[in-house]
């Protein structure tokens, strides 16, 4: 192969590599990395800051993870445990909103997550029991623990939603239900959401994906709509259900691209394509020697 024609051939290769790394960047990938039996004391997963705290007994991790299969058979990379929560409990974590934080550049001048003109992505996945009345949530707050700072939750709410069973994003205005956008999803198995934050300096825009298809980003969402404020700085995992019901969380992620939160690279991908340039490389060098 001809020199100039080998190097080429390196260039676009890291060339590639660099910008899908860029453009799909997982920035925090909470997967419960913790002993299994226990609760969560001090965070220390990557873009998170401080201690859990707890409404109620707290919620302990448990062995193994979720598992998603999207409708093409595509299987949702997972790692490590999940968090369990029993009933009439909530399990709250804050995020590291620091300028030299995993999520820095989405910090606001208030020192929350919802800069101006970006764009994040968030997946999480939820199992909850049929049948079950009352309110079992994944939520966003900001600057407070408190039902009244809530912006935002996928949820499981007969109380909220007119005993519909099915899943629900909801947004909050002053700690009361603003609006429910129903999923079009239930059911006791496991269920993955994908939402997307388009901040702005206006009203900020969500989109919602439920049980949607892996690594790229469908062209229609189950709902979307615009809302006052979406920054946030918080999560929670709730559960205020029947008695005796547990509800299991798994695999949050932040990410900046939608196949940044749906997939989990595999670590042998850069190695492969380096592995291929190097045959390429070699395939010529081997022909150049031959042709002599």
């Amino acid at each position: 192969m001809n020199p100039a024609l080998r190097q080429t051939v390196c260039f676009l290769v890291i060339s590639t590599l660099l910008a899908v790394s860029a453009s799909a960047q997982l920035l925090v990938e909470e997967s419960f990395n913790y002993a299994a039996a226990s609760s969560i004391g001090s965070a220390t997963t990557a873009g998170f800051s401080g201690n859990w705290r707890y409404l109620g007994t707290p919620a302990n991790v448990t062995a193994g993870s979720l598992g998603y299969t999207d409708g093409n058979g595509a299987v949702l990379g997972t790692s490590n445990n999940q968090l369990e929560v029993g009933d009439d409990r909530r399990a709250q974590a804050s995020f590291d909103t620091s300028g030299g934080g995993a999520l820095g550049s989405y910090v606001d001048g208030t020192g929350n997550i919802g800069a101006d003109n970006t764009t994040l992505y968030l997946s999480i996945l939820m199992q909850c029991p049929t049948g079950t009345a009352g309110f079992a949530a994944f939520e966003l707050n900001r600057d407070s623990d408190s039902d009244s700072e809530r912006v935002m939750s996928i949820d499981l709410s007969t109380l909220n939603h007119g005993g519909s069973s099915n899943y629900f994003f909801t947004t909050y205005s002053g700690g009361f239900v603003d609006t429910g956008y129903d999923l079009s999803t239930s059911g006791s198995t496991t269920q993955f959401f994908v939402i997307r934050f388009d901040f702005a300096s206006g009203a900020d825009t969500f989109s919602v994906y439920a049980n949607p298809t892996l690594g790229t980003e469908p062209g229609e969402p189950m709902v979307t709509g615009t809302f006052s404020d979406l920054s946030f700085d918080r999560i929670g995992f709730a559960n205020f259900v029947d008695p005796g019901t547990t509800i299991l969380f798994d695999e949050l992620r932040l990410g900046t691209s939608y196949a940044a939160v749906t997939a989990i690279p595999e670590p042998g991908a850069t190695a492969a394509f380096a592995g291929l340039a190097a045959l390429v490389m070699g395939l010529g060098f081997a022909r150049n020697r031959k042709a002599r």
